[in-house]
């Protein structure tokens, strides 16, 4: 418990120090070009140290102390423009645009035997299967503790303390995968960000969609 604390008081000076300088740079016309790269050297040094503070909780923490930190430290990754989440595809609609990934349903049994349908996401920049604690607790997973790290955008690093393994399969059962999942509290945001108008796409009729709500929020 000692060392969680000392790793509070870590993330909360880093915290200011991050307000502090993302005040700095964005306020341009005080700073001249060689002023803001120096700022921005400064807090290339700070997310060094975030990424560290990171690792540091991941093995020093519990499980239930590190779920009540993880917010705060997401918290700090959205604060740093340098943390950029990356946009797999992209969808037109006159001058604006709209985020699509492709989706599909897939089917696994819960601890009772049932097969349940659960919405996935097809990314294929992706080297790693992600699921969500929510639809492991729904499933009744059991999970496996690891000490993984997933690399972003300029080599940012989220580690990942649980994963499970288990079947997946199609609708009809004839085709089945024995796969690992990465266990993460959350894989996307809300995906489209805003509505997208369909009056110029031809969906064919007997086309299934695994989300038939895929052009709203």
């Amino acid at each position: 418990m000692a060392v969680v604390i000392a790793l509070n008081r870590k993330r909360g000076k880093l915290k200011d120090q991050l307000t502090k300088l993302l005040s700095t740079i964005t306020d341009e016309e005080t700073m001249d070009i060689p002023q803001l790269e120096a700022q921005l050297e400064i807090l290339k040094k700070v997310q060094e140290k975030f990424e560290d503070l990171k690792e540091v909780y991941y093995k020093s923490a519990s499980d239930e102390e590190y779920l009540t930190i993880e917010a705060s430290l997401s918290e700090i990754d959205q604060r740093d423009p340098t943390f950029k989440e990356p946009q797999v595809s992209l969808f037109a609609n006159g001058n604006q645009k709209s985020v699509l990934i492709n989706t599909a349903i897939i089917y696994k049994k819960n601890s009772l035997g049932k097969k349940i349908p659960l919405p996935g996401i097809l990314d294929s920049g992706s080297e790693s299967n992600i699921i969500t604690t929510k639809a492991v607790d729904l499933l009744g997973l059991q999970k496996q503790r690891i000490h993984t790290p997933i690399s972003g955008l300029n080599d940012c690093s989220l580690f990942v303390k649980n994963k499970v393994t288990t079947e997946i399969s199609n609708q009809e059962g004839d085709e089945k995968w024995l796969i690992d999942l990465l266990v993460l509290p959350k894989i996307t945001d809300y995906l489209p960000s805003r509505k997208i108008n369909l009056s110029n796409l031809n969906i064919p009729d007997n086309l299934n969609l695994a989300d038939s709500t895929f052009h709203l929020p």
